[in-house]
């Protein structure tokens, strides 16, 4: 198979992050090991050090500075490094154990789950359940079985750590025992939100796959890749190189993929254009050939290019210009105007967008905009009635004004 070829985008890269890109992967090509020699001529081994840890690959990072380049690299780095691989097979190892304990327990009580990330992407990607940091455990249960799921956590000892409004933003509660030291974020529904991807048609495809040894229930195949492009693509403004690592390493795996019923599989989930965007990315990124079924895509949705610009200016920034700044978290964007219209342009269907977008007008707040917790009823006289009473506030107001002059 001929080596990929570079990207423009890849080549402007500076060398500390071209050799990140490099290295960061189960293991190196003669023409990827040639490359990252080249780079490494010159360049700041602690900024590199800085972009694994801060990119969540120090682990897959480690293992190829060691053979490749142990005589270049600093002593004190590379054992920095070990370190964090040391403390990242033993963290995952208690991990997976408190993994399948949470699903017997769930189980016992007859609530059905299922895992996804973290540890499975680890086993299923990689086939090494240590090769990257896991830091919770994600699960999804039915939206009915979600409250009692809740609960019963809440009374073995775990707190929550999100307010109820952002729980329904999120689609899931975070939640921490401090004495395991676990933290486990119970799904009822799958982020972003604004997609609306239907849950509940993945745990109708609920199988079992083995992590560890041991069978866990999760999702099906073409459900576990799809989740992970939605997942890599959901933040824009916190985008890492680890979830794009991880779709190519999927892909090198040899999973067995039928592009257009993955396709098909995502448009009725509602994020076609997610997976659209992710294999994008990871393209650019890796060399990673596109299939034919997403070039079309790219063809056909002018959005779909305009997101992946945004998300690979994001990945790796250089100076960020203070007039980017666009709400109180700070969060910035290039090519769009809002992080409304970035997830927009995610959103499947003109119909849907033209929805999300009355939404936006009648809701600006994403905290007010929690739609699918109104019955149909109240969802539609809310919204019906709402523009109304807006314009209807703003003519009070200008006969104030009026009266006051």
């Amino acid at each position: 198979m001929p080596e990929p070829t570079l990207s423009p985008y890849v080549q402007q890269l500076p060398a500390e992050e071209g050799l990140l890109l490099a290295c960061a992967r189960s293991d190196m090509t003669q023409a990827e090991i040639t490359r990252a020699q080249t780079l490494a001529s010159d360049l700041d081994w602690h900024e590199v050090e800085r972009l694994a840890r801060e990119h969540g690959v120090g682990t897959l990072v480690y293992p190829n500075l060691k053979q490749h380049f142990g005589h270049e690299v600093p002593a004190e780095i590379l054992d920095r490094l070990r370190q964090l691989s040391i403390a990242t097979t033993q963290s995952n190892l208690g991990l997976l154990r408190e993994l399948l304990s949470t699903v017997r327990e769930l189980n016992s009580h007859g609530i059905e789950c299922a895992v996804f990330k973290g540890l499975l992407v680890n086993q299923l990607a990689y086939r090494n359940l240590a090769i990257r940091k896991s830091g919770d455990v994600d699960l999804l249960v039915r939206k009915q079985d979600y409250s009692r799921a809740k609960a019963l956590f809440l009374s073995q000892g775990f707190t929550q750590t999100l307010s109820d409004k952002v729980e329904l933003l999120c689609l899931q509660s975070g939640l921490w025992h401090e004495e395991r030291k676990l933290q486990i974020d119970l799904h009822w529904g799958i982020p972003p939100r604004e997609l609306n991807i239907r849950a509940d048609k993945i745990m109708e495809r609920i199988t079992h796959v083995a992590v560890g040894g041991v069978n866990v229930p999760s999702f099906a195949m073409e459900d576990v890749f799809i989740i992970l492009c939605t997942n890599a693509t959901k933040e824009f403004w916190n985008q890492l190189l680890y979830p794009y690592r991880d779709i190519a390493e999927l892909l090198r795996s040899g999973i067995p993929l039928d592009w257009r019923s993955l396709f098909n599989r995502a448009r009725d989930l509602g994020c076609r254009r997610a997976v659209t965007v992710a294999l994008a990315v990871v393209e650019t990124l890796y060399g990673v050939p596109l299939p034919e079924q997403v070039k079309r895509e790219l063809r056909r949705e002018p959005d779909c290019e305009k997101v992946e610009r945004e998300l690979l200016r994001q990945l790796f920034e250089q100076d960020i210009d203070d007039s980017l700044v666009i709400n109180k978290t700070g969060h910035h964007l290039y090519y769009f105007v809002s992080s409304a219209r970035y997830h927009e342009a995610l959103i499947d269907g003109a119909l849907d967008r033209l929805r999300f977008r009355y939404l936006v007008f009648v809701d600006p707040n994403d905290e007010t905009r929690i739609r699918r917790e109104l019955t149909p009823i109240a969802a539609l006289f809310h919204y019906s009635v709402k523009p109304f009473w807006m314009c209807g506030k703003y003519l009070l107001k200008i006969l104030r004004r009026s009266g006051d002059e």
